[in-house]
């Protein structure tokens, strides 16, 4: 009976594991698929490399304390919104100077203004898709501040290679996805996921596609953006301090 009994637990030890051995099989091609989705559909590629979800998060994490100590650092008396954009930009880009960051700065505010963005949505997106590079390149072929696909600057009549007219494109692509998911719970989130993996996926999934490079990168920007809207109403406070 014993000899019986283990040949069962053996047969079901062995079912168990065929099991759990398909179903890692499964999820690895599923993934594989959902990657190959992402390429084919992303208007605007993130230009992040390839380490693992875990890792990009942390790495940001750590990111965004260093940029809000250097934010505290580099206050100024009578803060102007432009000059956080100013401070992030150097702080992800060291090789820019003070005028060229000011330069930048008032480009990306401007043009956010211009589409009704806020700014520092503007800022958190592009210092995860370029770190304020002007010629970043994607190995997917996405260029400039806002990682432009061809495409996707054929059909926002933008030059991609053009930095003025790469930052048009970005705040205009990204004001037509918080237009597209105005009214959900979240569209700011949708927003950016529609940015990385086009609004097509978020349209078939309902939300935020189950891609590990979507999520990751919604996840970085939310937060980043989240960091940067700290530090502006902590200088806001101390403007209101200092005028008084």
């Amino acid at each position: 009976m014993k000899a019986v009994h283990l040949c069962i637990f053996a047969l079901l030890s062995f079912l168990y594991l065929a099991g759990l051995l398909f179903y890692w099989q499964n999820r690895e091609l599923e993934h594989s698929r959902l990657s190959r989705i992402v390429r084919r559909d992303s208007l605007v590629a993130n230009f992040s490399g390839h380490q693992e979800p875990l890792q990009k998060i942390i790495k940001a994490a750590e990111q965004n304390l260093r940029l809000a100590q250097a934010i505290r650092v580099e206050r100024v008396e009578l803060f102007e919104p432009w000059q956080l954009v100013a401070q992030t930009a150097r702080f992800f880009n060291d090789n820019l100077s003070r005028e060229q960051a000011k330069k930048l700065a008032h480009l990306i505010t401007k043009k956010a203004e211009n589409y009704r963005l806020d700014p520092l949505l503007m800022t958190a997106l592009i210092s995860q898709e370029s770190a304020f590079r002007a010629d970043a390149k994607s190995p997917v072929g996405a260029f400039g501040y806002g990682q432009i696909m061809p495409a996707t600057a054929d059909d926002l009549g933008v030059n991609r290679y053009d930095p003025e007219e790469n930052l048009e494109g970005c705040a205009k692509y990204l004001a037509q996805q918080l237009a597209r998911w105005r009214r959900s719970e979240d569209p700011v989130s949708l927003a950016l996921a529609s940015y990385n993996a086009g609004p097509g996926a978020v349209a078939r999934y309902g939300g935020i596609p189950p891609y590990r490079e979507t999520r990751t990168y919604v996840s970085i920007v939310t937060a980043r953006y989240e960091t940067l809207k700290q530090a502006s109403r902590e200088q806001k406070a101390r403007n209101r301090r200092l005028t008084y």
